[in-house]
């Protein structure tokens, strides 16, 4: 499986207007990125991008789009995928390009889906990206799913309606901390795969007043073969947080910071998964 069709850089907004709730996403894919739809076996590539709304408990903050005409998205040849299927726990609405393969470099694109609204004010949402194929170009119900990344997960305390939650995935080789850490922002979601036993990433933190800061590394979607920790180092890589669970376990921890840069070091106990992303965030 390549990872690397995710965007790189991405920006949520859900919440309502006089109209009616909305979800609004903001995306971009860099050069590693783009060149995963650009190979000759990529003719008949998708991409979705999703907004799922948490319904285990009855109390989803939308189930579906408004009727008619209600998304539009500057993807290439875009189009809103069908619920069919999909079963009523998640209510997944997503947008998708059956042309991935014209994302240009650096670009942002948006997607904006008008929803319905539920009877919950509030609930767990995540955002996804899924890369698929497609049989024909006719409806979404030709396209059928190959791989799929979380890149903003369902976490307590984070509810829809929400405004402005950025993610970074971080897909670059950066075994070296120090020239290939992705930057992060207090609240920004960071997101990537272990996908061997030596790999680990490393993302750049700021801290921009002294304060008591919250982390989450997000592991429970995985089974009990992988154990990932986390080490917050400063800018002299001296060890000033950390966090270790057993396998499985989410890494939920606080610790008073200066004012300054750090980095975060993900990186496997035991287990690796090539497919699974673990998601970060520091608040």
């Amino acid at each position: 499986m390549n990872e690397k069709f995710t965007p790189f850089r991405g920006e949520s907004h859900i919440g309502e207007d006089s109209t009616s709730r909305y979800t609004t996403q903001f995306s971009a894919w860099n050069d590693a990125g783009k060149e995963t739809y650009s190979d000759s076996g990529s003719w008949n590539d998708t991409y979705e991008h999703e907004t799922v709304f948490y319904n285990y408990d009855g109390s989803a903050y939308s189930s579906a789009p408004l009727p008619g005409s209600s998304y539009w998205s500057d993807f290439p040849d875009y189009y809103l995928d069908t619920q069919a299927l999909d079963g009523n726990k998640e209510y997944n609405i997503a947008v998708g390009t059956f042309d991935p393969d014209l994302f240009a470099t650096g670009i942002w694109y948006r997607t904006d889906v008008r929803l319905n609204s539920a009877t919950s004010s509030q609930s767990f949402y995540k955002i996804s990206g899924q890369k698929g194929y497609s049989l024909c170009e006719t409806g979404p119900w030709c396209v059928s799913n190959e791989q799929t990344a979380i890149l903003i997960p369902f976490k307590n305390p984070f509810k829809a309606p929400e405004s402005a939650r950025n993610y970074r995935y971080e897909y670059d080789n950066n075994t070296d901390g120090q020239h290939y850490a992705a930057n992060l922002l207090l609240g920004w979601w960071g997101s990537g795969v272990i996908s061997s036993a030596t790999d680990q990433d490393y993302f750049y933190l700021n801290i921009p007043t002294a304060r008591t800061t919250n982390f989450i590394l997000k592991m429970s979607q995985f089974v009990l073969s992988e154990d990932y920790d986390i080490q917050i180092y400063d800018t002299s890589w001296n060890l000033v947080a950390s966090s270790a669970n057993g396998p499985a376990q989410d890494e939920i921890f606080s610790a008073y910071l200066n004012a300054g840069n750090y980095f975060v070091r993900v990186y496997p106990y035991s287990g690796s998964n090539t497919i699974l992303t673990y998601n970060f965030i520091a608040y």
